[in-house]
This record gives C-alpha cells, structure tokens and sequence, in this order.
C-alpha cells in the first residue's frame, strides 16, 4: 500500500454558476446534476489523486474547497482560503462577464492566503456554444497571474481530471522551486 505523501488544501473560486461544484463532483464522485445547485458559503470534498513530478510517482490527498461565489458570502469566504496550496480560478467560457471578474477573485485569494500559492484557470463549459471569451486572452490573463490555463466541461467530463491533476503536479512543482530556492523552508502543517 502507497502512503500519502502530502495533503494539499486547493480552493475553487469564480462567480456563481460558472460550474464550480459540477466540476468537482463530476471528478470526485463521476455525477453531474444537470439542475444548478446554490453552494452555500463553502463546501469541502476529498479525494486521493496519483501524480508524477519529476520521474518520481506521488499519492497526494486534495482537500477540494468549494467557495460559494455569490456577493452574498464574500464575508464568509476568507477564513476559508488559510492554508490553500493551490487555486482553480474559474469562469464560464460563454460568459465574458465571469472573466472579467477574474481579478477581482485573484485579488480575493491572494488577500486571504497571505502566501504566494500557483494558480490553475480553467475555462468551463467548453461542452457549450458560442465561445464567447477568446483562448488567446484567457492565455494571456493565466500568464499574468504566472498560471496555467485549461478548458473543461463537467458535463461531459473533457479535461475534469486533468484540472486536478494540473493544479496537484503545480503545487508539488513549486514546493520543490521553493525549498531549493528558501533551504530554511519547513513542511507546512499540510503536508506530512
């Protein structure tokens, strides 16, 4: 039997119905409810995932984070973000106003995880058209917030496993960039 390596808080971000939830379920449990389910504050999942990093093999337990994107909850939000590893930044790729609205929920995490963590953007709905928010500036924005940006749909389930597999093999990266560049860095209370 593998040990878990490490355990990696990640919180899902973004406006209200841009998938959040339907993307995490589609992952962690392989359902998906075409009716739009209101996340109330936040919600939490848990899931083991394999992943190879630099020719070595790694079993990391996600604590997935769903943060209700509602106005409403933004004041119960921040105590959630503490100790993220990762972010998912996402929005509704048939919905401009869900991506201009990006920087306000990067502003958000960065604000209340006090650290710099990596990013993982993810366009949503790709099942859905017209495309209505160009690739080349959702690449653009991912390269501005130095992350990496993928399109997915949690209805058919395209690219849901490669989100948490991309944003699990970031945070193992820039664990590693980190203590080779900070030698006197200490594990984190979230990894073993």
């Amino acid at each position: 039997m593998v040990e878990t390596a490490f355990i990696y808080k990640i919180c899902v971000i973004g406006d209200a119905s841009v998938g959040k939830s339907s993307t995490i379920l589609r992952w962690s449990q392989d359902t998906f409810n075409e009716q739009y389910q209101v996340t109330v504050g936040v919600q939490h999942y848990t899931r083991n995932i394999t992943v190879s990093s630099k020719g070595e093999e790694f079993v990391i337990k996600l604590i997935i984070w769903d943060m209700a994107g509602q106005e409403m909850f933004k004041h119960v939000r921040p105590i959630f973000y503490r100790a993220s590893r990762g972010v998912i930044l996402m929005f509704d790729i048939t919905k401009p106003e869900t991506f201009e609205n990006l920087p306000t929920w990067v502003n958000e995490a960065v604000d209340n995880i006090g650290t710099k963590v990596p990013f993982l953007l993810v366009g949503n709905k790709s099942d859905l058209t017209p495309h209505r928010v160009d690739k080349s500036h959702a690449l653009q924005y991912a390269e501005e917030i130095e992350g990496s940006f993928i399109l997915s749909s949690a209805k058919t389930g395209d690219n849901v496993g490669d989100i948490f597999g991309q944003i699990t093999t970031m945070i193992l990266e820039y664990n590693s960039t980190e203590k080779t560049q900070n030698p006197s860095h200490t594990k984190s209370t979230w990894m073993r």
